[in-house]
């Protein structure tokens, strides 16, 4: 009895052998779990796998968004933006002459916008419309400047960030125009003539020397009139080259205007190409203009 029980032991422990050693599992039987490859039978995607990828697309983003700041904006390489060649650090430039702003390395199509930058207060506009050039200069007599430390600043009209400024420089001398009778923004009641009074050094030619109105729309100056500003030495000839500054008068028919806000623009005598002073003006009495 026990050798049968013995014997009986035996067969079972070689038959589990068999089936454990190959007897029992299929070749086509599943992978074991420690299968390293990258997708799993079920179509799920290896862990490791996925956060390589992870990594990858968070590489990518950080180069896409290198050129945008914080607040959005785009960012401008220093080697794309406009070059201002002249005026020069340490430049000392004279009212009443006439100098060159230069610059380089614009590649844009846009017109060009010129500013005046002073050291302390508002930046004003001395030039629009400049024809794009990717090197180019522009040509503007000082006229009503206050001495002191300015910059020249070069820009497209409306792609400000790709400004370019001059070094810093020097304007001294006395302005060849001054307005005594207004101030800039002053109200004037256009349904009558408005008479601008002041003084003038080194533009008259003949006793007399240029003015235009215009209003200023998307950056573009509309002519609304123009005419002649006159000295006030009653008899006698205005010496153009004199550095003594006469009375002048200039009376402005603004009854035409088409809106409420115009710039009053003086130049030297057949010079208009630069302003010598810009007095803007606001309108009331006519269409819809109130005081």
């Amino acid at each position: 009895m026990r050798k049968t029980v013995i014997v009986s032991v035996a067969i079972l422990v070689l038959v589990g052998l068999f089936w454990f050693f190959g007897g029992g599992r299929s070749e086509n039987s599943p992978a074991v779990a420690n299968d390293t490859s990258t997708e799993q039978l079920d179509g799920s995607v290896d862990a490791n796998s996925e956060a390589e990828e992870n990594q990858s697309n968070e590489s990518n983003s950080t180069s896409v968004t290198s050129d945008v700041d914080n607040s959005g904006a785009t960012v401008i390489p220093e080697s794309d933006k406009i070059k201002v060649t002249r005026p020069v650090t340490g430049d000392d430039w004279h009212v009443g002459q006439n100098y060159v702003v230069q610059w380089s390395n614009y590649l844009g199509s846009e017109n060009l916008t010129i500013a005046l930058n002073p050291e302390i207060g508002s930046a004003k506009v001395i030039a629009t419309g400049i024809t794009a050039a990717r090197e180019g200069e522009y040509s503007w007599v000082i006229g009503s400047e206050e001495p002191g430390k300015y910059k020249l600043d070069v820009y497209p009209e409306g792609g400000r960030n790709y400004l370019g400024s001059s070094g810093t420089f020097f304007i001294s001398g006395s302005p060849l125009v001054s307005i005594e009778s207004h101030i800039s923004g002053s109200a004037v009641d256009a349904s009558s003539e408005v008479v601008i009074k002041g003084s003038a050094r080194n533009v008259y030619n003949e006793g007399e020397f240029d003015y235009r109105v215009t209003y200023s729309l998307d950056g573009v100056d509309t002519l609304i009139t123009n005419g002649f500003a006159t000295c006030m030495i009653g008899g006698q000839t205005c010496d153009w080259t004199s550095s003594d500054h006469i009375p002048f008068q200039a009376t402005l028919d603004l009854a035409s205007s088409p809106v409420c806000f115009v710039n009053v623009d003086f130049y030297a005598r057949g010079k208009d190409e630069s302003s010598l002073l810009r007095l803007p003006l606001r309108l009331y009495g006519i269409n819809d203009c109130l005081k």
